[in-house]
């Protein structure tokens, strides 16, 4: 397999020579997504209560009916794990270890991550998204307790309006279970902003009912294992907690935010938490990153810590007295960029002097840091299809970049785990060799503009945070094709050996055989590369004219011979906003030069807009009386280019989703009911117009007559998602989700009453009788001249389900399917009929009008 080696050094040398903001270029990719992720959430918004997704999450679940015939599963990658920020091990357990991931959920594995399906998820009925702490009570190793948030920043009143670059995932403060997993409650609710998170807890050594918790908004102490807290040290930002395992009433919090020295600093407690002193000394009296500290197991008296400024590590110091006087012990630049994301530090348990340091790459030393040993290297890694559970690169070296947390393992110390951006990594021989243990470990960060095969459920290609693009081919082990963040995609419309990935700021690829080879696709002349763009680049293939591709950075693009890097030419001489780059475009199915163009801020003092083309972008109007939120994504009915939706993030009942039958010229609210949370995506059923599938930061969601009225799509799913992309192949009946932080789920097309039929000529003479039906049995029956899977399915007048059958087999000749009219009520129904021809998967759905007298 190649390596990865040049690629990232070319996209990293590209990515810090071409754009022009400073600031942005001495920014890390996890950053910039972050700021992005942030951005067009909370662009225009208020202040917003970290209760806000919890009450919109029990009100979908109570407000909107649920659709249960979806049957979502996990397609992968089952083989590329995802950001993860934190492990724990269970007290007398070896095997048994959980992993808070960023942005999808709780993590467990009953064998320390070895195998094709090492890991499995925990699931918990409330919106969490990142886990960033755990523990594992050791007196009742079923009582768990999850800190919830990812946050880099300060908060602020005003969540990514003020402060928003860093910025990370919602929390909902700490949940907790007393049963293993099994059911979860929310102990802490942090209420001030919805970015809020708990960041690190510690027991205390003696007592389990004793528990540090160091928050967004400071350090809280609970006495009675989380029924009551009290905030013991108002203090924003509160980064590492530790308690002496010499004695517990000894308490050290390290403080620190994205580039704000004024928080920053090591604080300890002598009375537990009664009182904290700021530690000097030796330390730096301020800094602009973070500092992580670990406590000697075997000589509580030693402590380390990890000092960092936003953009580069400080250094390593060193306590031998309990945290009263510190010395220096070396300067190593570990965060590298990211002295406020990722760098940790942890102690041998049994060697005061052998440490695990760790940031952009590994690092050991066994002289308590005099001089340290790189031993990882993160551009090691292989492209193309590692194994789901293998290897995913030289074992000598590779680590994934970006590691957030170091373990020694407490009942294996000779194990060394890795929280990284790409999953969990262990090493067994402090070093000199490393493994992967994420199989199937489903967390991967998609992004927008997943895109899938129109006839082939087997193909499909997507970009995710920090690990590139990957292929689906059917398999669990997806293929590595293109590195760096992994962005849009897309496949061409006639020609499906063409496909495009990209990576962060227009990186394009494109491939002429499928993904089996890629070449560098970006405008040679370097207009387009140079101009300020969304850290997502959206590019759109247009559909009437499958070789001609749409660009959007601050002006629009095009290419008219599949994205040749010398074809690239812009529509329009003046950006459509000066201090805004394009954020979403979309092209009408049936005129060319129909164009839509969401624009997302890149300062304080602008809203996003929403823009619009008649002339194929040559010019450019506003269109007004729409929120002034961020439009996430537009799409037009495939079958009608009059007919277009928007849907916008943010937050604010009714200011979600939009329908428009009159090309943009007036639009109708549809979001009727639909949850208040950021929406991501939308996607009509080509061959059944009126049902429509919307992702948000909740999940999918379905409506069978244009936006009506909506359902849950959930079944199958976590209990709650950020669904970035919805794709649909409806020849073959299937629907996926691209979700930010699990992977991509798979499920059959929701049954709605049929709007338009789908004939096979291996199906003949669909019937239901008797029609009108008085008493049972009633049955449906056809003729079949191949076999096929078929499902039959009852709706009512409304268009709800009421009755599916589960996947029969037909085989050739006729086919009765009876069902039992005592479970409908007096009135009109559609059976509908949909399946699929064995032999060529051909699809089919006809439908009969049924009446229940």
């Amino acid at each position: 397999m190649n390596r990865i080696r040049l690629t990232f050094l070319f996209i990293c040398v590209l990515l810090y020579s071409c754009h022009e903001n400073v600031e942005v270029e001495s920014q890390s990719g996890a950053g910039l997504a972050m700021e992005a992720w942030s951005n067009v959430r909370f662009a225009g918004s208020t202040a917003v209560s970290s209760q806000s997704i919890l009450k919109a999450f029990e009100q979908a679940k109570t407000t909107t009916r649920s659709r249960d015939q979806a049957q979502w599963r996990a397609i992968g990658p089952k083989n590329i794990g995802g950001r993860t920020l934190c492990l724990a091990f269970h007290p007398t357990n070896p095997d048994l270890i959980y992993a808070g991931s960023a942005s999808g959920g709780l993590w467990r594995t009953y064998s320390a991550g070895v195998g094709y399906n090492g890991w499995l998820q925990v699931p918990i009925n409330l919106p969490v998204y990142s886990v960033a702490s755990i523990l594992i009570s050791k007196s009742n190793p079923d009582v768990l307790y999850v800190g919830t948030g990812e946050v880099y920043n300060k908060n602020s009143a005003q969540p990514g309006i003020v402060d928003r670059t860093t910025r990370g995932t919602y929390g909902m403060g700490i949940i907790k279970s007393t049963d293993g997993g099994i059911s979860w409650s929310q102990i802490l609710p942090l209420t001030k902003s919805l970015i809020s998170g708990v960041q690190d807890m510690e027991f205390d050594p003696y007592d389990d009912h004793i528990i540090y918790a160091a928050t967004t908004q400071g350090v809280y102490k609970s006495t009675n294992e989380g029924t009551s807290w009290t905030l013991i040290h108002d203090l924003p930002m509160a980064v590492d907690v530790d308690v002496s395992p010499k004695n517990p009433e000894t308490i050290f919090v390290t403080h620190g935010s994205f580039n704000d020295n004024a928080i920053s600093g090591i604080y300890r407690s002598n009375n537990s938490g009664n009182s904290f002193i700021k530690l000097k000394n030796g330390l730096p009296d301020s800094y602009s990153g973070k500092t992580r500290m670990a406590i000697s197991q075997s000589n509580p008296d030693i402590l380390y810590a990890s000092v960092a400024n936003a953009l580069s590590s400080i250094g390593l110091f060193l306590s031998v007295d309990g945290g009263n006087t510190w010395d220096k012990m070396n300067g190593k630049d570990v965060a590298n960029v990211q002295g406020w994301y990722s760098h940790d530090i942890s102690i041998d348990p049994k060697d005061a002097n052998f440490i695990s340091y760790v940031g952009q790459n590994v690092y050991t030393s066994d002289n308590k840091g005099q001089s340290f040993t790189n031993v990882s290297s993160w551009d090691a890694g292989d492209m193309g299809r590692v194994p789901v559970g293998g290897l995913e690169g030289d074992p000598t070296v590779y680590v994934h970049a970006d590691v957030h947390a170091t373990y020694f393992h407490p009942l294996r110390p000779d194990d060394i785990f890795y929280a990284t951006d790409g999953g969990i990594f262990l090493t067994s021989d402090r070093g000199s060799t490393f493994q992967g243990r994420n199989g199937g470990y489903q967390t991967s960060q998609f992004y927008a503009n997943f895109s899938a095969s129109k006839k082939d459920a087997n193909f499909a290609i997507g970009g995710m945070q920090d690990n590139g693009s990957a292929i689906y081919d059917g398999q669990d082990g997806w293929i590595k094709v293109v590195g760096g963040d992994g962005m849009s995609t897309a496949i061409h419309g006639l020609n499906e050996n063409i496909i495009f990935a990209s990576y962060q700021f227009f990186g394009l690829n494109r491939s002429f055989d499928k993904g089996k080879t890629f070449e560098y696709a970006v405008p040679s002349n370097f207009t387009l590369v140079n101009e300020l763009k969304a850290f997502n680049t959206p590019y759109e293939i247009i559909p009437s004219s499958p070789n001609s591709i749409y660009a959007g950075a601050q002006k629009v693009y095009l290419n008219e011979n599949n994205g040749q890097p010398s074809g690239w030419r812009s529509l329009h001489s003046n950006p459509l906003d000066a201090n805004a780059t394009i954020l979403a475009l979309s092209v009408s199915p049936t005129d060319p030069t129909l164009i839509f163009a969401s624009t997302s801020p890149i300062n304080e003092n602008t809203i996003p807009k929403l823009f619009k083309s008649n002339n194929g972008g040559i010019s450019w109007q506003q269109l007004m009386n729409l929120p002034a939120r961020a439009a996430m994504d537009i799409t037009f009915d495939p079958s009608n280019g009059q007919i277009v939706y928007i849907v916008y993030s943010g937050f604010g009942a009714g200011t979600h989703v939009f329908k428009s039958i009159d090309a943009g010229n007036t639009w109708q609210n549809i979001e009727n009911g639909l949850p208040d949370v950021p929406t991501n995506c939308i996607s009509v059923n080509p061959l059944r117009t009126k049902e429509l599938y919307v992702g948000n930061d909740l999940g999918v969601f379905f409506s069978a007559n244009g936006g009506n009225t909506w359902e849950r799509f959930m079944e199958g799913l976590p209990s709650a998602i950020m669904a970035m992309s919805i794709s649909i192949t409806s020849q073959a009946d299937r629907i996926k989700v691209a979700t930010h932080g699990n992977g991509v789920y798979e499920s059959p097309l929701a049954l709605g009453v049929a709007t338009k039929e789908i004939s096979n000529p291996a199906l003949q003479q669909f019937k239901v009788y008797p029609n009108p039906a008085v008493q049972s049995p009633s049955s449906a029956s056809f003729s079949l001249t191949k076999p096929a899977d078929f499902y039959i399915s009852v709706v009512d007048i409304q268009g709800k389900l009421i009755y599916k059958s589960s996947k029969q087999l037909g085989h050739i000749g006729q086919v009765i399917f009876p069902f039992d009219i005592s479970l409908f009520n007096r009135g009109v129904y559609t059976v509908v009929l949909q399946g699929m021809i064995r032999q060529d998967k051909s699809p089919f759905y006809q439908s009969k009008m049924w009446i229940k007298q």
